[in-house]
C-alpha cells in the first residue's frame, strides 16, 4: 500500500479489502526522535524547546478542563507531562469507521507507552453540507439518500456554527433508521443521537462540537468495556483546534511567523512547488493553493474573522517600521507591535486583546500540522489525506527553522457495512463484456462443431476471406464480405447471446448494488454498535500488536 516517490515523498493508498488497515510505519517500528535541536531554534528571543514545554503544560491543563466538562476523567500521573503526547485530529463529523480508526490506534499507543493521547477537533473549517448520505432501498437494488440533520446554514466556521432547527435536528435518528431499515437493522445513531443532543445543550447549540463530544463519549465506552484489552484502555483528551489557537504558546508562534511574513511566503510556495514537481502535478492548487502577494503585503497560512462577522478569510500581514500590520484586505485592519530583535511579549498580548473583541486567528491545514508537531506533540497519527500534505510540512519546517518535526504515522482503514448481498465484481463483468464483443465479431469461434451444414458453410465462408491476402484492390469487398457473415452467423448462436445479456444485465446489477453497499465512506453511525465495536477493536489488536 505504500510506493516510493522521487525525494520524500510517498504515495499512500486506502486498504481495499474490508476489515483491512493501513498502518504506516508499523507500530513496532515507530521511535522517538531527540529533540535536543529544538533547543538550537529561536523564535523572537525564546528557544523552540522552552516554548514546546510552556505549550505542553498549557495544552494539557486546557485538554483536560474541556473533555473534564462533558466526562469523569481519571487523575493524571504527576509526571504527565514528561510522557509522549500523542496527537491525532479530524474534522468535527459523523466521520466513517476508516477516519475513527485513529483513534483507537491512538489510545492504544498512548496505554502501551505510557503517554498521553489528544484527539485535536478541527473546527476552523467552513461547515460542509448538513446531511449524510445513507444507503436505503432494498439488496439487489440499494440507493443512497441524504438525509438532512439539520436545516441549511450560511458558510460559517464549524466554531461558529449552530442548530437552527432544534426539532428538526432531533427528528434525524429517527429518519435515519427508516430509511436503512431494509438493510440493516439497529444502527447506532440509534443510541448515539442523545448523545449528540444531550452534548448540543452543553455546548450552546454548537453541532460539530456535540459530533465531537458524542463521538468520544461511545468511543470511551467502547474501550473501557473490554477490561481485558488493557493496552486499549485509556482515557484519551480532546480539545478543539480553537482553544489550541488561544493559547500564548500559541499567539507566540504565531507571532514568530507573521514577523517574518516574507520569509514565510516564500518557505510555504517553494514547499507546495517541490511537491508539485515530485509529483508532476500541473495544477497550481494542489494539494493546496499558493499565498498570495499585493504589493508589501503578504498572505499568511491562517484564517481569520470576527464573531460579529464569522466570514472566514485570509490573513495578511505587512511590515511596518516595528510593527506588523494585519488584514484581512476587505475591510477589517490592525497593527501590533513586533520587531525581529524584540520579545513577542507586548505582541501576545496585542492579540489576546483582540480575541476578547471577538476576533478570531486560526491556523488553517499546513500550519496546523507545523504547530502541533513541532511544538505540542511527539507524534502525529494522520489519516491519508493529512499524511499527503503532511510530506509539505516536513519541508515548510526544514526551510524555516532548519528542523524536521517529530514523525507521523499514516493510518487508515476499510470496514463495510455488515448487509448481506451478491458480490459483483467489475473484473467478471469486463470478460462478459468480452465475450459479448467476440460474439458479434468473431461468432464462428461459438458455432458448435456438430452445427447443420449452411451453418458451417458460413463458417469457411468467412475463414476463406480472413485467409485471402489483403490488397488495396480487394480490402473493401474482403471486409464485406466478413462483416455479411458475422450477420448470418448470429441466428446460430443467439440462444448463447440470450444467455450472456441475462447474465450480463444480473452482473450489472451486482456491481451497481456492490459499489453501494461496499464504500467505506459511510458513516460509523450506521453501523450496527456490537458488530462495528468489536470489528475496531479486533482490527487494533490485530494491525497494532505491541513490541516483543
Amino acid at each position: 500500500m505504500l510506493s516510493q516517490t522521487p525525494d520524500r515523498y510517498r504515495r499512500y493508498r486506502a486498504p481495499t479489502g474490508n476489515d483491512s488497515a493501513l498502518i504506516e510505519p508499523p507500530l513496532a517500528q515507530l521511535r522517538g526522535e531527540p529533540r535536543e535541536q529544538a533547543n538550537e531554534v529561536e523564535l523572537l528571543g525564546k528557544r523552540l524547546g522552552k516554548l514546546r514545554s510552556e505549550a505542553r503544560q498549557e495544552l494539557l491543563a486546557a485538554a483536560s478542563a474541556y473533555t473534564g466538562s462533558y466526562r469523569e476523567l481519571p487523575t493524571l500521573a504527576t509526571d504527565a507531562i514528561g510522557r509522549p503526547f500523542f496527537l491525532t485530529g479530524h474534522q468535527a463529523e459523523l466521520f466513517h469507521p476508516g477516519v475513527w480508526f485513529k483513534n483507537f490506534v491512538m489510545s492504544r499507543l498512548a496505554s502501551e507507552r505510557r503517554g498521553i493521547g489528544i484527539h485535536l477537533v478541527i473546527d476552523s473549517d467552513v461547515s460542509h453540507a448538513a446531511s449524510l448520505r445513507v444507503p436505503t432501498g432494498t439488496m439487489d437494488e440499494p440507493r443512497v439518500e441524504s438525509i438532512a440533520f439539520d436545516r441549511p446554514s450560511p458558510p460559517v466556521p464549524v466554531e461558529m456554527r449552530q442548530v437552527i432547527e432544534r426539532s428538526f435536528f432531533e427528528s434525524f435518528a429517527g429518519r435515519v433508521q427508516q430509511a436503512i431499515a431494509p438493510l440493516l437493522p439497529d444502527p447506532l445513531v440509534g443510541k448515539l443521537w442523545p448523545m449528540v443532543l444531550e452534548a448540543t445543550d452543553r455546548t450552546g447549540g454548537n453541532l460539530g462540537l456535540a459530533f465531537a463530544q458524542a463521538r468520544h463519549l461511545m468511543e470511551m465506552e467502547w474501550l473501557e468495556s473490554r477490561p481485558s484489552a488493557s493496552r486499549c484502555n485509556l482515557s484519551t483528551l480532546e480539545i478543539p483546534m480553537s482553544h489550541c489557537c488561544e493559547m500564548p504558546a500559541f499567539r507566540w508562534f504565531l507571532c514568530h511567523l507573521l514577523e517574518g511574513a516574507p520569509r514565510l511566503h516564500e518557505a510555504y510556495n517553494g514547499a507546495l512547488a517541490a511537491y508539485r514537481e515530485a509529483h508532476h502535478l500541473r495544477n497550481s492548487a494542489q494539494p493546496m493553493p499558493n499565498l498570495s502577494q499585493h504589493g508589501d503585503e503578504y498572505e499568511t497560512p491562517f484564517w481569520i474573522w470576527t464573531t460579529e462577522k464569522p466570514e472566514r478569510r485570509a490573513l495578511f500581514a505587512r511590515r511596518s517600521g516595528e510593527q506588523v500590520e494585519l488584514s484581512n484586505r476587505h475591510g477589517w485592519s490592525t497593527t501590533i507591535d513586533l520587531a525581529a530583535d524584540r520579545s513577542a511579549e507586548t505582541a501576545v498580548g496585542q492579540l489576546e486583546e483582540l480575541s476578547k473583541q471577538g476576533v478570531c486567528i486560526r491556523t488553517r491545514a499546513l500550519t496546523t500540522t507545523l504547530f502541533a508537531r513541532m511544538v505540542l506533540g511527539d507524534f502525529f497519527l494522520h489519516g491519508i489525506g493529512g499524511a499527503k500534505y503532511d510530506e509539505v510540512t516536513n519541508d515548510l519546517s526544514e526551510r524555516l527553522f532548519g528542523l524536521a518535526p517529530p514523525p507521523f504515522l499514516t493510518l487508515s482503514a476499510t470496514l463495510h457495512l455488515p448487509i448481506q448481498h451478491r458480490r459483483g465484481s467489475a473484473d467478471d463483468l469486463r470478460e462478459v463484456r468480452h465475450t459479448a464483443r467476440e460474439m458479434k465479431y468473431h461468432p464462428e469461434t461459438f458455432v458448435p462443431a456438430d452445427a447443420d451444414a449452411p451453418t458451417l458453410a458460413i463458417v469457411e465462408e468467412k475463414r476463406q476471406s480472413i485467409a485471402l491476402p489483403k490488397t488495396p484492390e480487394n480490402a473493401a469487398e474482403r471486409h464485406g464480405r466478413i462483416l455479411h457473415a458475422n450477420k448470418r452467423l448470429q441466428p446460430a448462436i443467439q440462444a448463447k447471446r440470450r444467455r450472456l445479456e441475462s447474465r450480463e444485465e444480473r452482473m450489472e446489477r451486482n456491481v451497481r448494488a456492490a459499489a453501494i453497499l461496499e464504500s467505506r465512506e459511510y458513516s460509523f453511525c450506521l453501523y450496527p454498535e456490537d458488530d462495528l465495536r468489536e470489528r475496531m477493536l479486533r482490527l487494533v489488536g490485530e494491525k497494532g500488536e505491541p513490541e516483543s
